[in-house]
C-alpha cells in the first residue's frame, strides 16, 4: 500500500501522453500521440530497462515493445527542455 502510494505520488508531477510506437532505440523511442496525431520523441537513461504492463505493477522486459506497440509514456521536461521518459506502460503490443 505504501509503495503505491509513492508511486502515485511520484507519478503526478509528470506528463503522460499515449500513442504508438514508430521508433525505438537504445537511447530513445517515438510515438504517435493519439489525441494529436504528431511524433512525440522521448530520451531513455542508460538505466532503462523494463517497462510495465497496462495496470502498471507488471514489469517486462523493454524488448517487448515493438513498432506498432500501444504505449503510455510518462515523462519530464527537467534537462534542456528534451523529453526524457521516466516510466512506459505497454498498453497494446
Amino acid at each position: 500500500m505504501i509503495q503505491t502510494l509513492v508511486l502515485v505520488a511520484a507519478l503526478s508531477n509528470l506528463t503522460a501522453v499515449e500513442g504508438r510506437v514508430v521508433q525505438l532505440s537504445v537511447v530513445s523511442v517515438s510515438i504517435v500521440n493519439s489525441t494529436s496525431g504528431k511524433v512525440v520523441p522521448f530520451h531513455l537513461e542508460p538505466y532503462f530497462a523494463d517497462v510495465f504492463n497496462a495496470g502498471g505493477k507488471t514489469e517486462i522486459p523493454i524488448s517487448r515493445v515493438r513498432i506498432g506497440s500501444i504505449v503510455k509514456v510518462f515523462f519530464n521536461n527537467r534537462f534542456n527542455g528534451t523529453r526524457r521518459a521516466e516510466r512506459i506502460e505497454l498498453l497494446r503490443q
